[in-house]
């Protein structure tokens, strides 16, 4: 690396071992649940019953494999003490855990279906947007054009575009689709034109409801909402400066790991959560061996999140 950064504005090695030490243990306990989630992921693949092994039921599997890889990065970032990023992915994953309970809350067949017909008009939208003879595609373009950063930008040329919109198209005529197209089409002739999903037959209409509506509205306060100025980039002043003598300001660093422990925290507890109700719906016969894994791996150092700070920064 040619360029060094300003050493009291990025923190690239600390020097406390002590600190090294617990962001390793940190990062350990995450990657060892996203280790234990792989074989429930495996379990609920080759436990599933026939009458779940359909498209309906791949959505939370497929839904459970993305929170695993975001809890991954976590455990990725959290090592090196890159910290409040680590929010922004911590935000994402609460989306995913909301999604999945919802659909295995109940009514799993037509919410799961909603999933899939909502995914195909959306990238529908995004194929019409990249064929350049749609209208759509024709103000995209201009749109670019007029954009400071994006009238350099290339859009990529795809030669089975139009293959590729004839199969959603298809895809939306299947009878298994039929009963969640109609209701994706009913509620887009309202004011949403673009519906969300889980607001499909009779579900919450917003993100706030749905967190609610399963249990989750005390974390959603804490990282939906609270947190949302991370994701946003509106938290630039917020626990960014300090004052280390009369008259004096200083940019706190980056890589500041203040928040590391709730963070953790945060990450195992709806890993957990999500990891119970995987296994209740697809494989209940596994309920024993994650109760052992979490007795002899992770209970100690989750329950420590819970007591005093590990790592204390001034």
């Amino acid at each position: 690396m040619a360029t060094q950064p300003v050493s009291n504005i990025l923190i690239r090695e600390f020097d406390d071992p002590q600190v090294v030490k617990r962001l390793g243990q940190f990062s350990d306990s995450i990657e060892e649940a996203v280790s234990f989630g792989t074989h429930i992921i495996k379990w609920c693949l080759e436990d599933i019953p026939e009458s779940k092994r359909d498209d309906a039921h791949l959505v939370p599997i497929l839904l459970f494999r993305h929170a695993l890889e975001l809890l991954d990065s976590i455990s990725i970032l959290v090592r090196p003490g890159s910290i409040d990023p680590s929010k922004i992915i911590l935000r994402g994953l609460l989306e995913t855990v909301m999604s999945i309970e919802w659909i295995l809350q109940a009514d799993t067949n037509r919410r799961a279906m909603a999933f899939w017909v909502w995914h195909a008009h959306h990238n529908l939208r995004i194929y019409e947007k990249l064929d350049p003879a749609s209208n759509s595609g024709k103000q995209f373009r201009s749109k670019l054009k007029k954009d400071r950063y994006g009238k350099n930008l290339s859009i990529p040329q795809i030669p089975d575009l139009q293959q590729m919109t004839k199969n959603l198209n298809n895809l939306l005529t299947k009878p298994a689709y039929a009963q969640a197209e109609l209701e994706y089409q009913r509620l887009s002739q309202g004011r949403r034109k673009n519906p969300d999903w889980y607001s499909f037959f009779g579900g919450p209409p917003n993100r706030e409801q749905l967190a609610d509506k399963i249990g989750l509205s005390g974390i959603y306060e804490v990282l939906y909402r609270n947190w949302s100025d991370v994701t946003h980039g509106t938290d630039v002043i917020k626990g960014k400066l300090s004052s280390p003598g009369k008259g004096q300001i200083e940019i706190v660093q980056i890589r500041f790991v203040k928040d590391v422990q709730t963070v953790t925290q945060n990450s195992l507890s709806l890993a957990l959560q999500l990891f119970v109700s995987m296994i209740k719906y697809f494989a209940p016969n596994r309920e024993k061996d994650f109760e052992n894994w979490y007795a002899s791996e992770i209970r100690d150092s989750y329950n420590a999140l819970s007591g005093p700070q590990i790592i204390t920064v001034e």
